[in-house]
């Protein structure tokens, strides 16, 4: 079944209604891994809303194209206070039509919470010109980031 507008709105609604107003500290590691911390609830919550939304717009292309619900998905994508929970809400970007959002995601490039969603992002969008932003992540202790680092500059490098 198809998903509405107004059903997307509603579950941003509930998405942002559970971010906390102030940025809360990491939770502990998660079996003696430093570098992976455990999720808050809040977190894996707004996460599933918008991977929810992701899964119903993702055939939907004029959901997809709609400057309103873009203007609210990059709201939620830069809200930090999400923490991981953003995830999904980048991802939702990641479609050519947003690529007008390309330098906006660039910023959260450096949040390591983010930042192999906002390569993906950006090689989806068709963003061409973040070559020498997205080098540095050929060296992540990430494999997936690493992996995305380098589809991304094997796809945009002309050289």
């Amino acid at each position: 079944m198809d998903i509405t507008k107004k059903e997307i709105l509603d579950l941003v609604s509930e998405a942002n209604n559970i971010i906390p107003v102030e940025l809360l500290p990491n939770l502990e590691p998660l079996d003696g891994n430093n570098k992976i911390t455990k999720w808050y609830d809040f977190e894996s919550k707004v996460w599933q809303i918008g991977e929810q939304i992701r899964q119903k717009i993702n055939s939907l292309p004029k959901l997809r194209k709609d400057k309103e619900l873009q203007e609210i998905f990059i709201g939620i994508a830069k809200n930090k206070n999400a923490k991981r929970g953003r995830q999904s809400f980048i991802m939702l970007l990641a479609y050519k039509d947003c690529s007008s959002y390309a330098e906006v995601l660039l910023s959260e490039l450096n949040d390591p919470d983010v930042e192999g969603h906002v390569i993906y992002a950006l090689r989806k969008m068709q963003a061409s010109t973040f070559i020498n932003f997205v080098l540095p992540y050929l060296n992540s202790p990430v494999k997936w980031i690493r992996d995305e680092a380098k589809s991304y500059i094997n796809k945009f490098n002309k050289a």
